[in-house]
């Protein structure tokens, strides 16, 4: 018999490896808020989006939500609805992506 591949139980075994709570308290750090959709919950997706090569955030959305009882079974995550990714990538990266630091050294 010859064993399945599944996008989702190789998200969880990636998604073991991030340390609990690193995720919540780097949000918190640089003052990364939305409405619904947690911090861990967007992380995960754009793992997802990256290993099942997604080609658009609607590709995500519709995969996810269809797969939405795996998904709570990895820390707790919800899918994301369908403009919820946009208005996090928007929102999210603009505070989480300043250099720390100016110098040059």
């Amino acid at each position: 018999m010859t064993p399945t591949k599944h996008t989702m139980s190789v998200l969880a075994q990636i998604t073991s490896w991030i340390p609990d709570r690193i995720i919540e308290n780097l949000a918190r750090k640089h003052r990364s808020q939305t409405r619904s959709f947690s911090a861990t919950s967007h992380v995960i997706s754009m793992v997802y989006a990256h290993l099942a090569h997604a080609l658009s955030l609607n590709d995500i959305c519709d995969s996810l939500s269809n797969h939405a009882g795996t998904l709570k079974q990895i820390r707790g995550c919800t899918p994301p609805s369908r403009n919820g990714p946009s208005h996090a990538n928007k929102t999210r990266l603009l505070s989480s992506t300043r250099p720390t630091s100016t110098s040059n050294t």
